[in-house]
C-alpha cells in the first residue's frame, strides 16, 4: 500500500476517486433539518458505517474495512475529538466505542424511520414523522425502488406529530403511503404538518 500511494500526487488522485465513489453511495438519501449535526450524522457518517462492514480483507491486513477510508477516517477523528488513544489500541483501528460499531445503522434507521419518518413498506413509503415541535421543518430525498422521492415537510403549527395534508407531483392523496413510482422518475412531495 505504501508504494501505491507514494506520492502526494497518487494519494490526490486515489482520494478524489474515493471521495467521487462514495458521494455517489451516500447521494441516495439526504436530509436537510437545519440541524447541522443531525445532517452530517445522518447524510454522511451514518450511511458510511454499514456500507464499510463488507471491508477488504485481503488489503487491510486483517482489519475488516478499507485501509484508505481507515487511515483517512481515523485522519478526521482524530482532528474532531483530539482522542489520540485510538493509536494505542492492541489493534490498530480497531473500534473502541459502540458508535464504531452496527450502533450507527441502528441510528440511521431510528432517525430516518422514526423521527422524520420516511418508512419503507411493501405499500409504498409511508410518511409518519414525529419531530421535536421547533423544528419549522425539513428536507428529504430518498431514492425508493429505483425513483427519487424528495421529499418536503412543513410545520407550520409546530407539532410534533400528526399530518394534515399530503400531495405528491401537487396532487393530493388519502392516507400518509406514498404510492410507488416508476423506477427512473422523481417524484415531489409536500408534507405539512398540523
Amino acid at each position: 500500500m505504501m508504494e501505491r500511494y507514494n506520492s502526494d500526487a497518487a494519494f490526490d488522485r486515489a482520494l478524489a476517486a474515493l471521495w467521487d465513489h462514495w458521494s455517489r453511495l451516500l447521494d441516495g438519501y439526504q436530509v436537510s433539518s437545519g440541524d447541522e449535526k443531525l445532517d452530517r450524522m445522518v447524510n454522511i457518517w451514518n450511511q458510511y458505517q454499514p456500507l464499510t462492514k463488507k471491508g477488504n480483507l485481503a488489503v487491510g491486513s486483517g482489519f475488516n474495512d478499507d485501509p484508505l477510508w481507515l487511515i483517512a477516517g481515523t485522519d478526521a477523528y482524530l482532528r474532531e475529538t483530539g482522542d489520540w488513544t485510538i493509536l494505542d489500541a492492541p489493534t490498530f483501528g480497531e473500534g473502541k466505542n459502540s458508535w464504531l460499531t452496527g450502533t450507527a445503522a441502528w441510528t440511521f434507521v431510528s432517525i430516518s424511520q422514526a423521527i422524520l419518518g420516511v418508512q419503507p413498506t411493501l405499500d409504498g413509503l409511508a410518511i409518519d414523522p414525529c419531530i421535536p415541535a421547533g423544528w419549522a421543518g425539513y428536507t428529504v430525498k430518498r431514492r425508493y425502488r429505483g425513483a427519487v422521492y424528495r421529499i418536503t415537510v412543513e410545520n407550520p403549527h409546530r407539532v410534533e406529530k400528526e399530518i394534515a395534508s399530503i400531495a405528491v407531483d401537487g396532487t393530493p392523496i388519502t392516507g400518509n403511503v406514498l404510492p410507488p413510482a416508476a423506477p427512473g422518475t422523481e417524484v415531489q412531495v409536500r408534507v405539512v404538518m398540523g
